[in-house]
């Protein structure tokens, strides 16, 4: 048994979208600035095609930075948005194989689920609230090198 602790950030410019079809139907757009988290991690030895691997799972508190874009999927496109930083859960598996005396590729499944945003869109929509849940589904794939 193997049990430690991660903690990582990452700058990223990834975008998303969504459509609120409750009510007057709405559009918008999400943009993640950044995004970090600090997790627990416990896994299993064992061995991946004849070298030395570690199964885990983890989890723990994640954050991140979002900006927010939307309004009124007609006639006027989305137009009027908000930032926010979200706090939320994260939870994983994956595996880590060893590759060389010093180093080691993994590959990492995650779910986050930032939880709910909610502000107005002004400029165009200033009395317009629009809330957003935030979640994401992520592989990693990474290499570790010892020194």
């Amino acid at each position: 048994t193997v049990w430690g602790a991660e903690v990582d950030l990452e700058l990223s410019d990834y975008s998303g979208s969504f459509v609120n079809t409750t009510g007057a139907t709405s559009q918008g757009t999400i943009d993640g600035n950044w995004q970090g988290s600090i997790r627990g991690v416990l896994g299993l030895a064992g061995s991946f095609a004849s070298k030395p691997a570690l199964y885990y799972a983890t989890g723990g508190w994640a954050v991140g930075e979002f900006d927010f874009l939307g309004g009124p999927s007609v006639p006027v496109p989305p137009g009027g948005g908000y930032s926010d930083t979200l706090n939320g859960w994260t939870a994983g598996f994956g595996v880590g194989v060893r590759v060389a005396a010093n180093t080691t590729m993994r590959v990492e499944y995650r779910y986050t689920d930032f939880g709910e945003a909610s502000g107005t869109i002004a400029p165009t929509f200033p009395a317009v609230t629009m809330p957003v849940d935030v979640t994401q589904h992520a592989v990693r794939v990474g290499i570790r090198m010892e020194f």
